[in-house]
């Protein structure tokens, strides 16, 4: 039986957001600053690496994958987007952002 992919493309701004959001709801402990940029490994990596510029200095933070995929759900929530609920969800990186991925296996 055929099963059903889907893709939210993020671009890098909502990556952003989605990530600042995240680490406020957590609690995440970061550096002092404001979340300047990201870099997404090209070589299919999906942990994402901010840098924070607080008083000139830069501070790298590094996110896991499962960090990634739960900013971007919670992003997908607060923003009314919807997800499938029973699906396998995975992250990679797109050429200027970051996808979040749903495999729906059909029931039997």
């Amino acid at each position: 039986m055929p099963s059903e992919t889907r893709n939210i493309v993020f671009s890098q701004n909502e990556l952003l957001e989605a990530i600042g959001r995240y680490v406020k709801h957590v609690r995440h402990p970061m550096p002092a600053g404001k979340i300047t940029r990201c870099h997404i490994e090209p070589d299919g990596n999906v942990s994402v690496i901010v840098d924070h510029n607080a008083d000139g200095s830069n501070h790298v933070v590094e996110f896991s994958h499962a960090m990634v995929a739960a900013a971007l759900i919670r992003f997908c929530i607060e923003k009314s987007i919807p997800i499938p609920r029973k699906s396998e969800k995975t992250v990679h990186g797109e050429a200027d952002g970051m996808a979040l991925n749903f495999r729906i296996e059909p029931q039997p």
